[in-house]
């Protein structure tokens, strides 16, 4: 084994990441294995023990802490980096910048840690949204879920974790270049050899994912960010599921972004398991490379039969690598879709040395133009033109209520081709008015408990 590597994972800079390294840590540090196969904490590495309880909970949690309970809920079994800080964490830690974006609980903002002057992007979600909305368990399996993927190439990682009376904040790696989406959406489509590099990665990325039994959920380009050297990373794991072990099954709820759902979610059981992500990489793996989702419609009913039954059809500018790897990818029976494995193995990337991809060795065939630290150039400026503000109203009755639901929340971590030409003749060209709303369209992902999913279900009923 690499001396570095064994140094700063020694030194908690970085966590292992493959089962010979977690073996072989695990062995060195004498650290038993739990009953679910799952790695203890390593000491030095990983662990809460004998970390101080973060800003944002309450006495009990706090003396919970320093007793060496931590009053943490989460499951605690998974290896991290993990620094500890003298002092406890809060909002008042950060100096806000600017706001990078908005969602349906909450919003992003840039921020500084005043301690270090590290930039960082921190999410905000409002807890009586999180309730009405019934996103509680969602909201506390994607902190664990966070916690649990630090120090993994190609995925977004937390620092810190707190709350107050109303409110959770995750404070996450800012990734300067800005979705892919608002590169995607500028440039139209991408070469080949871009969408060799992007989908390298995530490929790495959600292989880490599913070895630790976790089903994403939510890939699309919107969840897909750029760091300032042109690589990416995967955020937003808050419709993931964690204890998902089969390719096939394990969960049924019904939740994703319609245009990369893979065919049983929309079956009227919706049983699924990890393999709905590689069907989303072979739908985002098809946008990348020809500006629209394979079977992309703006009626959202019609869209899902076409998922559900429509045949593959694949662009003529498509090397027959690619659109074979596609096939693979995207079968509408899960347990004969490509896996990781499959998938790297394939023709599409031969040539790729994946070791020298986790080490951050090739070029990128893009790097971000910046002019410094706060250039936000890559971010949509209906967000970053306005001024940042936290405000903390006074408790509502939901909020006020809420504190044991979020218990164990706290967390402290550290260390170029034109505009899309007309489709195909084969395709059947798609009308102006079709490309316009995809590329204004708003990506706002189905959720178990938003008001329109019974009309949705019932609309699966006859797929």
């Amino acid at each position: 084994m690499d001396e570095n590597f064994y140094q700063a994972v020694s030194a908690g800079q970085i966590q292992p990441h493959t089962p010979e390294q977690m073996a072989f840590f695990r062995k060195l540090f004498g650290v038993k294995e739990d009953g679910g196969g799952a790695a203890a904490a390593i000491p030095g590495v990983g662990g809460d023990a004998a970390a101080p309880a973060v800003g944002g909970g309450s006495a009990e949690m706090d003396a919970e802490a320093e007793a060496g309970g931590g009053g943490d809920d989460f499951d605690e079994s998974c290896l991290y980096s993990f620094k500890r800080t003298a002092k406890g964490v809060d909002k008042q830690s950060f100096e806000l910048i600017r706001v990078l974006g908005k969602g349906s609980f909450g919003k992003v903002m840039l921020v500084r840690y005043k301690e270090d002057g590290q930039l960082y992007a921190m999410k905000v979600l409002k807890k009586d949204m999180l309730i009405a909305r019934r996103q509680v368990e969602h909201t506390k399996a994607e902190r664990n879920i966070l916690r649990s993927m630090t120090g993994i190439p190609f995925i977004v990682s937390m620092k810190f974790a707190f709350q107050t009376p109303e409110k959770l904040y995750l404070i996450l790696d800012f990734c300067q270049g800005g979705e892919l989406f608002f590169h995607l959406k500028a440039k139209g489509r991408f070469s080949e050899q871009e969408v060799r590099f992007y989908a390298s990665q995530m490929v790495c990325a959600l292989e880490e994912i599913h070895r630790r039994d976790v089903v994403y959920r939510d890939l699309k380009p919107e969840n897909v960010l750029l760091d300032s050297d042109g690589y990416i990373c995967l955020t937003d794991f808050g419709l993931s599921k964690e204890n998902i072990g089969s390719d096939t099954e394990g969960t049924s709820t019904f939740c994703g972004t319609p245009e990369y759902l893979a065919p049983e979610q929309l079956h009227a059981s919706a049983v699924h398991g990890k393999g709905v992500d590689w069907w989303s990489l072979g739908t985002l793996l098809y946008e990348m490379r020809h500006g629209l989702p394979p079977f992309y419609s703006t009626n959202t009913s019609q869209m899902y039969e076409k998922i559900a039954k429509e045949e593959l059809k694949l662009p003529r500018h498509f090397s027959p690598e690619l659109g074979n790897l596609l096939e693979g990818l995207l079968q509408r029976d899960p347990a004969a879709r490509f896996n990781a494995e499959q998938i790297k193995a394939h023709p599409f990337f031969a040539g790729l040395e994946w070791d020298k991809l986790m080490a951050r060795q090739y070029e990128p065939p893009f790097v971000p133009q910046l002019a410094g630290e706060l250039d936000l150039s890559y971010f949509d400026r209906q967000f970053t033109r306005e001024l940042p503000y936290d405000s903390e109203q006074e408790a509502t009755r939901m909020g006020s209520v809420s504190g044991g639901m979020f218990e164990g929340f706290t967390f402290d971590e550290a260390a170029a081709e034109s505009m899309l030409a007309r489709e195909d003749e084969q395709m059947g060209a798609m009308g102006a008015d079709d490309m316009g709303s995809w590329r204004n369209r708003s990506t706002r992902p189905l959720r178990e408990g938003d008001d329109d999913m019974d009309e949705l279900s019932g609309n699966m009923e006859s797929l």
